[in-house]
């Protein structure tokens, strides 16, 4: 297969929004040693921006459900909550609430 037809099945997979196929696609792509191109990587970006904001969603569904649970004070529920969403928007708002109670070095024991 060449180069077009790999992007052509990329988007395909794409537009049937199936990422974990895409993604898989894009895998086989470079085990192959089929080098992507500009056009290979506008879908896989695509898809990886659309796991990214599903992941996103669900996270502030759970931080929702530990706030409404009364575990935000916990320092495990806490630390795990950061070490997750540290590079995640929201987090700041996170760490400025649980690092006043949450000492640096009991954020190790939720790694």
């Amino acid at each position: 297969m060449n180069a077009f037809s790999w992007n052509i099945e990329l988007c395909r997979y794409v537009k049937a929004a199936k990422y974990e196929k895409t993604i898989e696609l894009f895998q086989q792509m470079q085990r192959e040693c089929r080098t992507p191109n500009e056009f290979t990587f506008v879908p896989v970006l695509n898809v990886c921006a659309s796991l990214l904001l599903q992941a996103l969603k669900e996270a502030r569904c759970v931080d929702e459900q530990i706030i409404q649970g009364g575990c935000e004070s916990d320092v495990f529920v806490a630390t795990q909550a950061l070490w997750t969403c540290m590079p995640n928007v929201g987090a700041w708002r996170m760490h400025g609430e649980h690092s006043r109670r949450c000492p640096p070095a009991m954020w190790y024991l939720g790694m």
